[in-house]
């Protein structure tokens, strides 16, 4: 059995375990800065996770920050047309 209820250490895959727990934290539509740092970190882990630029994009949506929404949800149309095509 496994424990996910840490980042560091050795975690199979820290990007997915980023991505749960903010889309956990992030599921109230409230602004949560603990939601946005762990998307933003899972992007930063696995740029092709593109349900981690979409939940991040709602994240900044919330914070009624328009334009890093917009750029999130574009960098997930980006991997999305990218994966496409291979």
């Amino acid at each position: 059995m496994h424990s996910y209820l840490y980042v560091s250490g050795d975690v199979p895959n820290k990007s997915l375990f980023c991505l749960q727990k903010g889309r956990a934290l992030n599921v109230t539509g409230i602004y949560n800065q603990e939601a946005n740092d762990l998307l933003s970190k899972a992007v930063k882990l696995d740029p092709k996770l593109v349900d981690a630029w979409i939940h991040l994009s709602e994240s900044y949506w919330a914070a009624k920050k328009v334009e890093d929404a917009k750029n999130c949800f574009l960098g997930a149309l980006q991997h999305v047309r990218f994966h496409s095509l291979v």
